[in-house]
């Protein structure tokens, strides 16, 4: 399985879990589970967004994704993809923005030549869908 997706979303920044001081201000939880605040109540160095936020932060950075599976991969089944996709309870308005194709190959779909040819369009008018429009 091949993902590709016009958005990156991540958050680099995890509290300390060594134990140890990490010269940070002490932190409280905030009022939504899972964020947390310093003393004077901005948001901690170091800390969580709440997660409120970290949603509303990943579904703007997530826009857009790309599924690319081979009928014949016994590695990451594509049956395993689209089961997965159905139970993610998402949005009606977030799951048309998930394009899932499939290939006649394997998990390698390079390998045989007509999924290739056909995954290298799929992917350049997933690209270009993504582009502004001039």
């Amino acid at each position: 399985m091949a993902t590709a997706a016009t958005g990156r979303a991540g958050d680099s920044s995890a509290p300390d879990q060594s134990g140890g001081d990490s010269g940070t201000a002490p932190t409280v939880p905030d009022s939504d589970a899972g964020g947390t605040t310093a003393p004077n109540g901005a948001p901690a160095r170091g800390g969580r967004l709440p997660r409120s936020a970290r949603r509303k932060q990943l579904m703007a950075a997530a826009q857009e994704v790309f599924v690319a599976n081979g009928y014949f991969d016994l590695a990451t089944p594509y049956l395993a993809t689209e089961y997965t996709f159905n139970h993610l309870q998402l949005d009606p308005a977030l799951t048309r923005n998930i394009r899932l194709e499939h290939y006649e190959s394997g998990h390698m779909v390079y390998i045989h030549k007509p999924s290739l040819l056909k995954m290298t369009s799929d992917v350049a008018a997933f690209y270009q869908s993504a582009l502004p429009e001039k």
